[in-house]
């Protein structure tokens, strides 16, 4: 049971009259007054100032076992659900093999996690030919050893991957076999525990610290092949616009980066465009022009192995496409 709990209901109903509008709710409120949490009712009615407020007053929510694991935790404060019937994990991943440089998929490879001691085989499955595979495991505090036996007896390694094509590990050889304990993180980060980071808190940090640089990654939402910012994600620039609003002093460096599908000099041009669309939105929003820089290096720095002619999943190259924001004090 959850203690002293508190229910906040928000409306944004753009009306004349504020009081007219507590009156409703008292007639008729969704939520009554109860022992165990109290209720308060906010109205924002479009004004700007009320909006920053309740972004100060709302924050993730995330859920710890007693232990101090992470069970889980929210996109945002309005989306959070957690079932406490679901004691398992589903682990995602991708196993590699790397041949001279090159990170190629194992494709029907066999994956099966063990429970710590090596006698319980807690899940198993068949990777697919982009080397993905997916396995539901308890969600305990036991430890965990994955194993892959690659379709090709002469497969001399074996990566662990992200379904992103971000590097976990290596896999130690045992016989035909390759094997790795499981950590922690890597269950959290395989598990697809959203794990973006909140760039206010990541920057109150910085700016109480002594570096001179931050930089925060943002997967910044455009058209396919267009440069104008969606709906989704201007939510995120505010919270950039609040920051260096806040700290006059701040210049902002945007660097935007696109995945290798198209041809190299069209993804260079559409990059810098990317660049210059959240520029114009940060200015737009009271931001002067002098504090920021941009630049665009499209497909020039990807982050895993889907470089110009090597078959990937969607997944994998939206890992690629991003928007890098360097604070400079």
């Amino acid at each position: 049971m959850v203690a002293n709990l508190r229910v906040i209901c928000l409306s944004y109903d753009r009306i004349s009259d504020y009081n007219e509008w507590m009156e409703k709710i008292k007639k008729n409120k969704p939520f009554k007054q109860s022992s165990k949490y109290r209720v308060d009712y906010f109205n924002l009615n479009g004004n700007l100032a009320s909006e920053e407020k309740c972004r100060k007053m709302f924050s993730k929510l995330t859920m710890f076992g007693p232990d101090g694991r992470i069970l889980r935790h929210s996109s945002s404060i309005a989306k959070f659900d957690y079932h406490l019937r679901d004691e398992k994990i589903n682990v995602k991943g991708k196993l590699v093999t790397n041949n001279n440089g090159t990170k190629e998929p194992l494709n029907e490879a066999f994956v099966h996690i063990q429970a710590g001691n090596k006698i319980d085989t807690l899940g198993k499955a068949m990777t697919d030919k982009y080397g993905d595979f997916e396995i539901k495991i308890p969600n305990n505090d036991t430890a965990y050893t994955i194993k892959a036996e690659p379709k090709d007896k002469n497969t001399k390694n074996v990566q662990l991957l992200t379904q992103e094509g971000k590097e976990v590990s290596n896999f130690r050889k045992s016989y035909l076999k390759f094997e790795y304990k499981l950590l922690k993180a890597d269950i959290l980060e395989l598990s697809e525990v959203p794990s973006d980071e909140d760039v206010a808190l990541v920057f109150k940090k910085f700016d109480a610290g002594k570096q001179n640089e931050l930089m925060v990654i943002e997967n910044i939402i455009y058209g396919l092949q267009k440069f104008n910012i969606e709906k989704e994600s201007e939510d995120k620039l505010m919270e950039v616009v609040t920051i260096l609003k806040r700290n006059p002093k701040v210049k902002l460096e945007i660097v935007s980066h696109t995945d290798s599908q198209g041809d190299d000099a069209s993804n260079l041009a559409l990059s810098k465009k990317r660049a210059n669309a959240v520029s114009e939105f940060l200015i737009k929003n009271g931001i002067e022009a002098k504090r920021i820089t941009t630049s665009g290096k499209g497909e020039g720095d990807i982050r895993n192995r889907c470089t110009n002619g090597v078959l990937c999943t969607d997944k994998e190259h939206a890992y690629n496409r991003r928007t890098e924001f360097n604070f400079i004090k």
